[in-house]
C-alpha cells in the first residue's frame, strides 16, 4: 500500500515530514525499511532525490508517495507542477535516485520455474521434491527448491527468481522414496498447454503410492489453477482451481 506525503508542500518541507519517518516507531513498516535503507547506504535521501528531480522538472511538489515492488524494491512516485500549469507523474528509483517508467517497476522480470530447476539440477543431481516461487516482503523473489539426491537425503536451494544466484542451500538427510525426473520439461509443456506461469511444484503420492507432479499455475487473467501430472508420461491426470 502506497505512503503518501502531505500534498501541496515545498519540496524542503516534504523532505523534513520524510525525515521525521525515522523517530516514531509506530510509522511502519515501509518507511522503516527506508530508514534502515538510508541509514546504510542503500537508499538515497528523499531530500536528495527531490532535489535532483527539480534540476530536471523545475516545479512545485504537490505529492510524494513511496512504493513498494512485489520484490521489495521501493520507488517514488513524484508529482509536479510545472510552472506552466502542467502537472507531470514521475517514478524514481529509491536506491538509486534515478528516474524510471512504471512499467519498469510493476513488471519484474523472473525467470521461469524451469529455468531455474535446471540451474539446481546442474549443481546438483537427483530429482526435485519441492518448488515454490515466494515472494517475501521487502525481498526479492526467490526459488524455494528441494532435491531428493541418489542417497535418500534431500538438498535444498533458496534461488533468486530474477538473477539466478544461489543464496543458500543446505543437505537435509530426510530419506525420501524414488521419484521422477525430467521436470523441466515437464513444466514448460504445462505452462504451453495452459498459457501461465509455474509458481509451485511438489510431488505427491496417490492412495496406492504411486508418484505425481502437483503444479500450481499462475494465469494472465491472475486465477491459480493446479494440475496433477503423470511423472513418465506427462499426462494430465487432474485439474483445479
Amino acid at each position: 500500500m502506497p505512503i503518501r506525503l502531505p500534498a501541496l508542500l515545498p519540496a524542503w518541507l516534504c523532505a523534513a515530514c520524510f525525515a521525521l519517518a525515522a523517530a516514531p516507531a509506530a510509522w511502519g513498516a515501509d518507511q522503516e525499511a527506508v530508514r534502515r535503507g538510508v541509514q546504510a547506504g542503500k537508499l538515497k535521501p528523499l531530500a536528495e532525490i527531490l532535489a535532483r528531480v527539480q534540476k530536471t522538472h523545475p516545479g512545485r511538489v504537490l505529492d510524494v508517495e513511496l512504493e513498494t515492488r512485489p520484490d521489495g524494491q521501493l520507488w517514488y512516485e513524484i508529482t509536479l507542477l510545472h510552472k506552466d500549469g502542467h502537472r507531470v507523474e514521475l517514478f524514481v528509483d529509491a536506491a538509486t535516485g534515478t528516474e524510471v517508467s512504471r512499467q519498469a517497476l510493476v513488471q519484474p522480470s523472473l525467470m521461469s520455474m524451469a529455468q531455474v530447476l535446471r540451474l539446481a539440477l546442474a549443481r546438483q543431481s537427483g530429482t526435485v521434491r519441492e518448488a515454490e516461487l515466494k515472494r517475501p516482503r521487502h525481498q526479492p523473489p526467490v526459488y524455494d527448491l528441494t532435491i531428493a539426491r541418489p542417497d535418500g537425503s534431500e538438498q535444498r536451494f533458496l534461488i533468486d527468481a530474477a538473477s539466478g544466484q544461489v543464496l543458500e542451500q543446505g543437505r537435509r538427510p530426510e530419506t525420501l522414496p524414488a521419484a521422477p525426473q525430467q521436470l523441466p520439461a515437464l513444466i514448460e509443456a504445462i505452462e504451453r498447454r495452459y498459457g501461465g506461469r509455474a509458481v509451485e511444484v511438489e510431488v505427491k503420492h496417490d492412495a496406492k503410492g504411486a508418484p505425481y507432479y502437483e503444479i500450481e499455475l499462475q494465469l494472465p487473467d491472475g486465477r491459480g489453477i493446479e494440475v496433477d501430472i503423470d511423472p513418465a508420461t506427462g499426462r494430465v491426470l487432474r485439474e483445479g482451481s
